[in-house]
């Protein structure tokens, strides 16, 4: 009788050393499951943070590379040939085909030579100081240019404006005047016209 009663006090101390022991293991899991409770939301607003940064920057640098502001700004810090260069990529963005700089066969007044609705476009591209515009004396490049390229038209580009003078005189000899509100209005539909200075 008394054997069986130690092997029941011993059945019993087996069983609670059992529970004891699932009991202490179970402690870390319950340590772990708190403290992922507590590191998730943080996680997961780290994360928000992270996409929402991602997303505010390609956002600011959309507007950077649609406000005119920032246009006018770099128009005005271009250097003649880039201008040039840049006015290329321009024209080409805005159903002109067949655009090419004139400068390589002869440099006769015209700096680009262009095509739209089967019409030859002289183009002079003049980059003026600031408060500085085009005189009249471009209008006669421009014009002895279109003749040496036999052009069908004669414009002026420009990023500043044109004196009283020289939009007389393209208006007696029909030539196209772009000035900078017009050239900013190119720019409408530039999303890749842009060039680094050499």
């Amino acid at each position: 009788m008394g054997s069986n009663n130690s092997y029941n006090r011993y059945r019993q101390y087996r069983k609670n050393r059992r529970r004891y022991e699932a009991s202490v293991g179970a402690v870390p899991a319950i340590i772990l499951l708190v403290v992922l409770a507590n590191i998730l939301p943080i996680l997961k607003w780290l994360f928000i943070c992270i996409i929402a940064g991602i997303v505010i920057y390609i956002l600011y640098q959309l507007y950077r590379s649609h406000h005119p502001r920032s246009i006018k700004v770099e128009l005005d810090n271009l250097d003649e040939n880039t201008f040039e260069k840049y006015c290329i990529k321009l024209f080409g963005l805005n159903d002109f085909v067949n655009v090419r700089s004139a400068k390589a066969n002869s440099n006769k007044g015209i700096d680009i030579i262009a095509e739209k609705s089967g019409k030859s476009y002289g183009i002079k591209c003049v980059l003026a100081n600031k408060d500085t515009n085009v005189d009249a004396d471009s209008i006669r490049q421009a014009i002895s240019g279109s003749k040496y390229f036999c052009c069908d038209n004669v414009a002026i580009i420009t990023n500043r404006d044109f004196t009283l003078n020289a939009k007389s005189l393209a208006q007696k000899e029909n030539i196209i005047l772009w000035n900078r509100q017009e050239l900013i209005s190119f720019l409408g539909n530039d999303e890749q016209a842009t060039v680094q200075k050499d």
